[in-house]
C-alpha cells in the first residue's frame, strides 16, 4: 500500500525517530508513521505504539503491565525462574609420598663407585699398560694354542705302535734310554690281534706340557680288542719368530723284568709256548725290551705233570712303562 507523506511538499526537516527527510508542515512522517511532536523530537513514542521501521526502546526500568485479553481454558504458566549455577568442583590435592630412604648397602656400593673411577683416572696410564699387556699375552696364547691343535700325534703314534704290535723290530729302534737292554723273543710275543687287519686309534695331547697319549686297538670279532696305550713327548722348535711347533716322538718300549720260581722240576710255558724248566729256561732271567700286548706265565710240575696254580701270572704290556716278574 502507498503512504501519503503529509500536506507539505519541501522535505527540509528530518525525522528524529527514522531519520528520514520530514516536511515542513506535515502532520506525520510518511516513513515511519510518527507525529509531528515525535518527528521534531519533541515528544517520545507511546510504549504500546508501533513504528514502522523502529524497535521500541527498552527502558531501564521495570516494565510497564500490559492488559491482556482474557483467555479461557489455558493452565497457569510456572514462572520463569533462573537455573542456579553449578557448583565447581575444587580439585583435590594428591597426597605426596614421603621419598623412599636410600638403602646402606647402595649408598656404599656408589660409594666404593666414586673411589674405583677416581683410583682409575690417577692411574689411568698404568691401567692401559696393563690392559694392553694382557691383550697382547692373550693374543699369544690363543694362537700357539691354534697351532698345538693342530698338531696332532696320531699318525706318528701310529706307526710306531703298529710295529709293535705286529711283531716288528724295527718298534725298538732309536731308543737310547734302552741302550744295552735285550729284546723278548718275538717267538714267545705270540698274539692273536697281532694280524688284524684293521686297527684304530684315540688320542689326547696338551701342546703347553708337551704330553700325548694314544690309544690302538684291533677291530675284529674274534680279536681280544684290548687297547695298546702309547705315550708321546714334544720336540718343540721355533716358528714366525715367537711361535712353537711340535714334532712328537715316541717315549721308549716297555722294560720287563723277568724272574722265575726257585724250584728246580718245573717247566715253564710262556703265552702258551714250552719255554723250558726252571733250571734251563729258553727265556733267561733279566730285563728285556718287550712288545706291547699280553704276557702269560704257565708252571707245571715235572714229577706230576700238574699246573702250579699258585704261581700263574697274567701281564698286559703297554707301549711304555716298567713291568716286573717275580715271585719272591
Amino acid at each position: 500500500m502507498t503512504i501519503e507523506e503529509g500536506t507539505g511538499d519541501e522535505f527540509l526537516l528530518t525525522c528524529f525517530v527514522c531519520k528520514n527527510p520530514f516536511g515542513l508542515v506535515a502532520q506525520f512522517c510518511g516513513y515511519c508513521q510518527a507525529t509531528r511532536q515525535q518527528a521534531l523530537g519533541v515528544e517520545r513514542a507511546r510504549p504500546n505504539q508501533q513504528i514502522l521501521g523502529v524497535q521500541a526502546e527498552v527502558k531501564s526500568q521495570a516494565p510497564v503491565a500490559q492488559a491482556q485479553p482474557a483467555a479461557t481454558n489455558f493452565a497457569p504458566q510456572r514462572p520463569n525462574t533462573p537455573t542456579p549455577p553449578r557448583p565447581i568442583a575444587r580439585p583435590v590435592a594428591k597426597p605426596v609420598k614421603p621419598p623412599k630412604q636410600r638403602s646402606m648397602f647402595l649408598e656404599n656400593a656408589g660409594l666404593r663407585s666414586k673411589k674405583i673411577g677416581i683410583w682409575q683416572t690417577k692411574n689411568s696410564k698404568p691401567i692401559v699398560l696393563v690392559g694392553l699387556a694382557c691383550f697382547i699375552f692373550s693374543t699369544y696364547f690363543s694362537i700357539q694354542s691354534l697351532v698345538f691343535v693342530a698338531s696332532s700325534p696320531l699318525a706318528v703314534a701310529e706307526d710306531h705302535l703298529f710295529l709293535g704290535a705286529t711283531r716288528n723290530t724295527e718298534y725298538f729302534d732309536d731308543f737310547s734310554e734302552n741302550s744295552g737292554v735285550r729284546f723278548f723273543p718275538s717267538k714267545f710275543s705270540a698274539w692273536p690281534d697281532s694280524n688284524a687287519a684293521r686297527w684304530s686309534s684315540n688320542a689326547s695331547w696338551n701342546g703347553w706340557k708337551g704330553e700325548a697319549s694314544v690309544d690302538f686297538v684291533a677291530g675284529g670279532a674274534d680279536l681280544d680288542g684290548i687297547p695298546i696305550t702309547g705315550k708321546l713327548k714334544a720336540e718343540y722348535s721355533t716358528t714366525l719368530g715367537i711361535f712353537r711347533k711340535i714334532k712328537w716322538v715316541p717315549e721308549a718300549p716297555a722294560v720287563l723284568s723277568l724272574d722265575y720260581l726257585s724250584r728246580s722240576n718245573a717247566s715253564i710255558y710262556i703265552n702258551g709256548l714250552a719255554a723250558g724248566t726252571t733250571s734251563r729256561p729258553s727265556v733267561s732271567e733279566g730285563n728285556y725290551q718287550i712288545y706291547p700286548g699280553p704276557l702269560t706265565l704257565t708252571f707245571y710240575d715235572l714229577s706230576t705233570g700238574e699246573e702250579i696254580t699258585d704261581y700263574y701270572r697274567y701281564y698286559f704290556i703297554d707301549a711304555q712303562g716298567q713291568d716286573e716278574v717275580s715271585f719272591n
